[in-house]
């Protein structure tokens, strides 16, 4: 599931969080990004970034069991 998630999906998920970043109070900010971010990377050689998201990914199957043959009542 993970590896269907694009560039393109991240960026639309971002950019409407970041249209209510301005108005947010540091405090609030900062606990906003430590939430979506796990870890960022930075290479001194190349100055490359890599951020690394925080997905939470829900794998528990949400089917309801199935309850068997109920034994039916006497007409």
């Amino acid at each position: 599931m993970l590896g269907n998630i694009t560039e393109a999906n991240v960026k639309r998920f971002l950019g409407g969080i970041a249209e209510n970043m301005e108005s947010m109070e540091r405090e609030g900010l900062k606990d906003l990004l430590r939430s979506l971010i796990e870890q960022i990377t930075l290479d001194p050689r190349s100055h490359e970034c890599q951020i690394n998201y925080r997905i939470g990914v829900d794998l528990r199957n949400k089917v309801a069991s199935p309850r068997g043959v109920e034994p039916l009542l006497p007409p």
